[in-house]
């Protein structure tokens, strides 16, 4: 795991206690960071330019289940609040 420099400072560690070579250590984080880091590549629909992806479509189908759920659960609070004002309103 690679640690920044800044971090190490924050916490007190001492470079010249622990034996670190500051050239080194920039050297080390000059290095590409590993391939399963990256993200995902988008696929390209070529007919209409348009970019889609799986990721997108997820997000679209839980925001609309999102909007789903907040509808009913206020259409129960509507619900109860009538109930509510119902019975210690009469």
């Amino acid at each position: 795991m690679c640690v920044s420099i800044e971090a190490l400072a924050m916490a007190g560690v001492d470079c010249d206690e622990r034996g670190m070579d500051i050239k080194e250590w920039k050297l080390k984080d000059s290095e590409p960071p590993p391939p399963h880091l990256f993200a995902d590549h988008y696929n390209i629909d070529e007919d209409d330019g348009d970019c889609h992806s799986n990721f997108a479509h997820q997000i679209q189908k839980m925001l609309r289940f999102i909007n789903m759920a907040v509808k009913a659960i206020l259409g129960v609070l509507v619900t109860a609040t009538m109930e509510i004002r119902k019975r210690f309103m009469a």
